[in-house]
């Protein structure tokens, strides 16, 4: 009996069938990674106008009366306006998880002078509410997450704090460190107002050099923008694949108004997806409004 002859179609087939699992595996985990991420069309946009610098500090005062670019209902809105010298976002949600996210992970804007969808330069910004308000947020579910260990080192030694913007520009392979306070270009602030946060960003018109961040245009131009944040930590990533309707931790998620749980739960299904949304603003001259096409 030819005993090679019998074990050769044997492990053909057992070869085969780990091929299957491999590919299978592979398919499930780009799926998976497809389903964690929420890209979203922000369209077309007028910019509002603003007579008056808008001041940077997360108080929403300023725009007053400006209706928002882009609005997903029960997540967040983002606003835009513009003077003669910057560009101006105003970005508003109410869940503590984004924040946590921001905090530690950062929200990333990508800036096309021409008009296109390029990634080739982006500002990513980092910063928010100290260790201490995202505890009574209950923005810190996970006691024993490296997240909540890089931020108590923070609190520990003040001078480890990140807030702040990194500019990378893939075109001349340059990656740059740059303040919130807009001394070298771009400016950020944040605030609570009730159960919103609001952050507030300004991106100036100038031509960047190697000491500082600008656009590069100018009104009437029209110019894209896009926005990236909230991508799922390891961890949390590591639940979701066990778990997919444990999305929310304990503590995260509660919308206002008093809604329960199981409401917030389908209102806020996205909030442990990543978020892009890109926007083809038109700069004003004058006064204008921001609506979608």
């Amino acid at each position: 009996m030819n005993l090679k002859a019998e074990r050769e179609p044997s492990m053909r087939t057992q070869t085969d069938k780990n091929s299957v699992k491999t590919v299978i595996a592979l398919i499930v985990c780009f799926c998976a990674s497809l389903a964690l991420t929420v890209g979203c069309k922000g369209g077309k946009v007028i910019s509002h106008w603003s007579e008056k610098p808008v001041s940077v500090d997360g108080v929403a005062a300023d725009w007053a009366g400006m209706e928002p670019a882009y609005k997903k209902e029960g997540l967040y809105s983002i606003t835009v306006c513009n003077d003669r010298k910057q560009l101006n976002i105003l970005l508003q949600f109410t869940d503590p998880t984004w924040v946590r996210s921001i905090r530690t992970d950062g929200l990333t804007f990508f800036i096309d002078a021409l008009g296109g969808k390029s990634k080739a330069i982006s500002m990513k910004y980092v910063g928010g509410p100290a260790l201490e308000d995202l505890k009574k947020l209950g923005a810190l579910a996970q006691r024993d997450s490296l997240d909540t260990r890089r931020l108590e080192l923070e609190e520990r030694f003040p001078e480890l704090q990140r807030d702040g913007f990194t500019m990378v520009d893939k075109n001349l392979d340059m990656e740059r460190a740059l303040p919130i306070d807009g001394s070298r270009g771009p400016a950020a602030g944040f605030k609570m107002n009730g159960d919103t946060f609001v952050y507030e960003f300004s991106l100036p018109f100038e031509q960047p050099d190697k000491f500082s961040y600008g656009i590069g245009a100018a009104p009437p131009q029209t110019i894209s923008v896009g926005l990236e944040w909230g991508k799922p930590s390891k961890k949390e990533l590591d639940r979701i694949k066990r778990d997919p309707s444990q999305r929310l931790p304990d503590g995260v998620g509660q919308l206002p108004g008093g809604r329960d749980r199981q409401a917030g739960r389908k209102a806020n299904a996205a909030l442990f997806q990543k978020q892009e949304v890109w926007f083809s603003i038109a700069l004003a001259t004058g006064s204008g409004s921001a609506k979608g096409n």
